[in-house]
């Protein structure tokens, strides 16, 4: 079957390009990952880009997506317009291609625009978590990173995997500091509750500081106009969640590597 190709308003004119990617028919500057998908960086018709090149599902997953659902991604190239439609930070999306294995899915490539700046993992490495609270009351970066936030969850925009890695770090002309978000495959969109808040932030520090975690999801709820006593409920239904949730996510690995280890 023929591949499917997508390709974002203003970059028609590289269909040519976008079509080569599955042969490996584009330069690799330098691999920014290369584990369970592979993240490349590259130049597509002039243009500096990033190739994300999704792993072969399982046998499962490959009916579940040529059938059920869309690749992931086909769901990184949707999520990236909407945010652009929404007005909020990412790279702007070039092309989705998908290469299909008669009904089930094979193969999927996402291809964005480059921004070359570091992220947030740069700026609050994991040696600095532990002084999370004293960061609160005077790091610029960290109060402006958390009015995004409040922002755009207050737009019904909740990214599942809320960690720093995921959002880039860039000072735009206007001397604002700016975090577009990578990894978009996985997303929700409608109301954020102060319990989804406590989740993301949680992620987002690695759980290292109870007393930080309070702290940053009160001033991001306030932004988002939310009473303290609703956030403090939100706090605590997420921290009585969290045994399970960490047990779940400990299973899930754990199959995962079987599963991995038998094919």
């Amino acid at each position: 079957m023929k591949d499917s190709i997508r390709i974002a308003p203003g970059f028609e004119h590289l269909r040519a390009e976008f079509e080569r990617i599955p042969e490996g028919g584009y330069p690799v500057e330098h691999v920014f990952c290369n584990k369970r998908n592979v993240v490349e960086a590259s130049v597509i018709g002039g243009i500096p880009a990033v190739i994300k090149r999704f792993r072969t599902p399982g046998t499962v997953n490959a009916f579940v997506y040529g059938r059920l659902r869309p690749s992931k991604a086909d769901r990184s190239f949707d999520n990236a317009l909407r945010l652009h439609s929404l007005g909020i930070d990412t790279p702007e999306p070039m092309a989705v291609i998908t290469r299909p294995d008669g009904a089930r899915f094979a193969r999927s490539w996402y291809v964005c625009r480059r921004v070359d700046v570091p992220s947030m993992k740069t700026h609050l490495p994991n040696e600095k978590l532990p002084q999370l609270m004293e960061l609160l009351q005077g790091d610029e970066i960290l109060a402006a990173f958390l009015d995004t936030a409040a922002g755009f969850f207050g737009a019904g925009v909740y990214p599942i995997d809320f960690n720093r890695g995921n959002f880039l770090l860039l000072r735009g002309a206007d001397g604002r500091w700016h975090f577009p978000m990578v990894d978009l495959n996985r997303m929700r969109f409608g109301r954020v509750s102060p319990h989804m808040v406590a989740r993301a932030l949680y992620l987002f520090t690695d759980g290292v500081s109870p007393g930080a975690l309070r702290e940053m999801t009160l001033r991001v709820c306030r932004r988002m106009g939310l009473p303290d006593a609703v956030t403090l409920r939100g706090l605590r239904s997420f921290r009585r969640a969290l045994p399970w949730r960490t047990m779940r996510r400990k299973i899930k690995k754990n199959l995962k590597k079987i599963l991995h280890r038998n094919k």
